[in-house]
């Protein structure tokens, strides 16, 4: 286990709380139910070839400041059993309910990750030890001080009220550090190594200026890509493997090209998985956003075949019950019904869905 330390300033944002139902779960049910799901034909989740990794990312929300039941977690670590390594968002300071994560995780996994971040989160890995090796290249990606004033970004078009650059219509901005440091491991599979960033780019909360804060978050984004892409392309002597995978919460609302977000990914050099005409195509249970990503970096996107990608919608599985009783509740209105359940779901195991493809390596 790896603990990176670091002072941080960090802002909260408050749990997601038990919406309080009166509704009785099943633990075994339940855990049939995801069993069941992982098994599907069409929303499943494959099992890996000797030549192939099953790689996913999952943000777990608040794990765990929001006093999850004791029976969720279980749950929580079937969902994540099927994975050779599994980034996981938004483990928080408090690790009471990631070790109890663990106790049903078993022997086969091993875990590393980083102290507190923003909104007092870490970044972690969980591993199969008997698939994949951890080599030593760990560490946190962080743009040294005197670097940033050359880490700007002048495509931002102004505002009303807003000074323009050399009034060309756009205004500049400097990239000012991390929210949460991107978490970088190297592993060893079949004699290839590869570098995964684990990835939670900022966000914001409601007190915020909605621009100013996107802004921040396309900085973010920008940071990485030019980061990757430069040492990659141009020093690759500098870095200990070339073969880079970004993954994580990438906060991209969209993976259209319109996105100003998922624009920074710049597709001359990355690979993003595009999940948009998949059976689940949004990362989120409300079903609104494409939050998640992972990004292969050319070349290596040419080296490995990503033979199956999809979001694993557990919420279509789990709380089938639950479902049943908010319909009837509510007269069948689907609408007011998925409000209540999602409340429940995500105070339960969380408001994102794990993204996952299965790499073949040859």
């Amino acid at each position: 286990m790896l603990l990176i330390n670091k002072i941080v300033l960090v802002m909260l944002l408050p749990p997601f709380t038990n919406p309080g139902f009166d509704y009785i779960w099943n633990q075994d049910q339940e855990l049939q139910q995801i069993k069941a799901g992982i098994a599907d034909a069409n929303y499943g989740i494959p099992k890996p070839g000797d030549n192939q990794l099953l790689i996913g990312t999952w943000n777990i929300a608040n794990f765990d400041v929001q006093n999850r039941d004791d029976s969720f977690f279980p749950m929580i670590a079937e969902i994540i059993k099927p994975f050779d390594i599994m980034a996981i968002q938004e483990v928080k300071a408090n690790l009471e309910g990631f070790n109890k994560l663990l106790q049903n995780l078993g022997d086969e996994f091993s875990y590393v990750f980083t102290d507190i971040g923003g909104n007092w989160e870490r970044l972690c890995y969980l591993y199969k030890n008997n698939k994949v090796k951890q080599t030593p290249h760990i560490g946190e990606l962080d743009i040294p001080q005197g670097w940033r004033k050359r880490w700007y970004w002048m495509g931002f078009p102004a505002e009303e009220g807003e000074i323009d650059n050399d009034n060309d219509g756009y205004v500049e901005r400097n990239f000012l550090g991390f929210d949460r440091n991107p978490f970088i491991v190297t592993w060893e599979f079949n004699e290839t190594k590869f570098t995964t960033y684990n990835c939670h780019i900022y966000y914001g909360d409601e007190k915020e200026d909605e621009l100013e804060k996107f802004r921040r978050r396309i900085l973010e984004l920008f940071a990485i890509i030019k980061w990757v892409k430069g040492k990659v392309h141009d020093h690759p002597e500098k870095i200990f493997s070339s073969n880079i995978i970004i993954l994580g919460d990438l906060n991209t609302p969209s993976m259209k090209e319109d996105d100003e977000v998922f624009q920074e990914l710049d597709l001359d050099h990355f690979v993003p998985l595009d999940y948009t005409d998949h059976l689940i195509p949004e990362s989120n249970i409300k079903e609104s956003a494409t939050y998640d990503q992972m990004v292969v970096i050319k070349p290596f996107a040419e080296k490995i075949q990503a033979t199956d990608f999809k979001i694993f919608a557990w919420d279509r599985f789990l709380f089938k019950e639950l479902w049943g009783k908010l319909l009837n509740e509510h007269d069948n209105n689907c609408s007011k019904a998925a409000s209540e359940f999602q409340k429940f779901a995500k105070w339960a195991i969380s408001d994102h869905r794990p993204l996952w493809a299965l790499y073949e390596f040859t």
